[in-house]
């Protein structure tokens, strides 16, 4: 059969032709339905289940290790010595096997305090607990000989040093025989650098056609960085407080939202030369806030909802069947810079100080961008329309110290921060929504 020119006509003209469904036909899909998805609490829930079990079990564990290390062991030894110095002592009423009692005062003193017992105010024991012994100068049996320290004595925990351990007293101080932090510096210093993974609680919302908007499964978290510089006082022997100055980056994967462009890489719309803005037609809607394009070569549709709004009039005469498709999502970008207020209670401070943290901070936006993909370091497509300048939130978290030398500290602290209210203004579209994030900020700091 004789082939026409017709046909390879058509051949020609339809080679390559990628047919883009238009967005009225996934708004009718979407209103067909009419099955929204409803907010599960249950997964968020789990969530942060399993990150409090995790910090739980992290501590526990690092607090079990200080304490089974072996320099403890060796320390119990020198505590049983010490017991069995005192008890060979004939000076001394004999102790019980259980060890010396906490409180009771053992001391081998020179000879001329043998007379009349111990001077007031030096913790002396009563005259029927200390037995006279015989002068060393006359004969006798050796197991009378009592051993005498001309300027030292030996010395058992009372009740107000029991925590700081027992050990020698001397002229220059306590020898202590158990490990302990030394007190906390009245001012430090510090600096930390925190991965955080940010995400956000959304409920409620309706679309531009009244019907209720559902984000579940059409957004997803991404992992951002944090840093800052920190300043701590000491209030007391238990509390602290923290300010500074911090620098954070949160917001989240918008999915699903097709991207094309031209072929040939043209601008698709116009650029105002007064501005120097785009005027693009489209915006598209996120659980935090809608997204203005100003990037004039990209049209997109969204292929899961209808979260894309097009101004038909405004397209120009490239049309959206001729365009090849460029990415797939896009992800919003706040960034914020801090100033916290945290107050710290310690929990434990052997060997490791364990510190509980909470308060608030209040962060400026500094940068508000929309990126095309996942990349963030290339140049921006658009920004997040109508979010708020000032924002607060809360912050709490664990704080691990440990100690390097005696004015350098190592900190770990597992935190979680979490914003008051919602960042955008008009929250018709995109229902109450909150952004948190998790990070493990880890840093040092200087006592002066």
């Amino acid at each position: 059969m004789e082939q026409h020119y017709i046909d390879s006509r058509f051949r020609e003209e339809l080679e390559g032709f990628e047919p883009n469904p238009p967005v009225e036909a996934w708004m009718a899909i979407a209103e067909a339905t009419d099955r929204p998805l409803r907010k599960r609490l249950l997964p968020f829930l789990t969530r942060v289940a399993a990150v409090v079990a995790a910090l739980v079990v992290a501590g526990l564990s690092f607090w079990l290790l200080v304490l089974n290390q072996p320099g403890q062991q060796a320390m119990l030894s020198q505590q049983e010595g010490l017991a069995d110095l005192v008890r060979m002592s004939g000076r001394i009423s004999p102790v019980s096997d259980a060890g010396v009692r906490p409180g009771l005062l053992a001391r081998l003193t020179p000879p001329q305090r043998r007379g009349g017992g111990f001077p007031a105010g030096e913790g002396a024991l009563n005259n029927r607990d200390v037995e006279p012994g015989p002068d060393p100068l006359q004969p006798g049996d050796a197991s009378d000989i009592s051993l005498t320290l001309p300027d030292a004595h030996l010395s058992v925990p009372t009740a107000d040093s029991y925590f700081a351990g027992p050990g020698i007293a001397s002229a220059t101080g306590s020898l202590p025989l158990t490990s302990r932090l030394p007190a906390a510096a009245p001012f430090s210093l510090g600096a930390h650098f925190a991965p955080q993974s940010n995400y956000r609680i959304v409920s409620g919302g309706q679309s531009p056609g009244g019907s209720e908007l559902s984000f579940d499964g059409l957004e997803e978290q991404i992992m951002t960085w944090s840093a800052g510089l920190s300043v701590y006082f000491d209030l007391s022997g238990k509390w602290a407080i923290q300010s500074g100055l911090h620098y954070t980056n949160m917001g989240q994967y918008v999915r699903d939202i097709v991207s094309y462009a031209h072929p040939a890489h043209i601008a698709l719309y116009e650029t105002n030369a007064m501005t120097g803005r785009v005027h693009h037609p489209q915006s598209i809607i996120t659980s935090q806030g809608s997204i203005r394009i100003y990037d004039p070569y990209h049209y997109f549709a969204d292929a899961q909802s209808h979260r894309v709004l097009t101004n038909r009039n405004a397209i120009s005469a490239a049309e959206p069947r001729k365009l090849k498709k460029a990415g797939d999502g896009v992800t919003q970008v706040f960034r914020f810079v801090e100033v916290p207020l945290i107050f710290r209670y310690r929990l434990y401070n052997r060997g490791v100080g364990l510190q509980l943290k909470g308060g608030f901070s209040g962060g400026y936006l500094m940068e508000n961008n929309v990126y095309l993909g996942t990349d963030i370091l290339r140049n921006p497509i658009g920004e997040t329309f109508g979010v708020r300048q000032f924002n607060f939130s809360a912050i709490g978290g664990v704080a691990m110290a440990v100690p390097i030398t005696g004015s350098l500290t190592f900190h770990m602290e597992p935190t979680a921060q979490i914003f008051l209210s919602p960042m955008v203004h008009d929250a018709l579209f995109t229902g109450r929504t909150l952004p948190y994030n998790f990070s493990l900020q880890t840093g040092v700091s200087y006592g002066f």
